[in-house]
């Protein structure tokens, strides 16, 4: 039998990531941390990624991570955008090359580009929030 990669998805709560398990669901082995329960198996409900644990990342091939904070218009401080999209981000992404994990993905939203009908690879970044 064929060994399935295992991904740790962060943020697996968000309406993206959970679109992106069921597409994969019998090609990858998951394990997700999210904010709300999902009806996923396999899943640690943690209110705060900060206090995710190191031990959570052995054991992974891959980890995927989805949890930022998006559409919010009410936040406008650049200091919570930046400790939860960015440092959150670090921080995590550490504990997971000390664990040994080959790969780390960031996942964003399109919204970095606007309100554009087509990206290249050359479409300049013009987030509209």
């Amino acid at each position: 039998m064929h060994n399935k990669k295992r991904i740790l998805i962060l943020g697996g709560d968000s309406f993206i990531a959970k679109a992106f398990v069921k597409e994969y669901c019998n090609i990858y082995k998951f394990k997700l941390i999210s904010r709300i329960t999902t009806s996923f198996k396999c899943e640690k409900v943690l209110d705060d990624f900060f206090l995710i644990q190191e031990a959570e990342f052995s054991d992974i091939d891959i980890v995927i991570n989805f949890a930022a904070i998006v559409h919010r218009p009410k936040i406008r401080s650049f200091d919570v955008y930046e400790k939860y999209n960015f440092h959150l981000t670090v921080i995590n992404g550490n504990k997971a090359k000390k664990a040994g994990v080959s790969h780390f993905l960031q996942m964003s939203t399109i919204a970095v580009y606007g309100n554009q009908e087509y990206i290249s690879p050359n479409t300049p970044e013009y987030p509209d929030t």
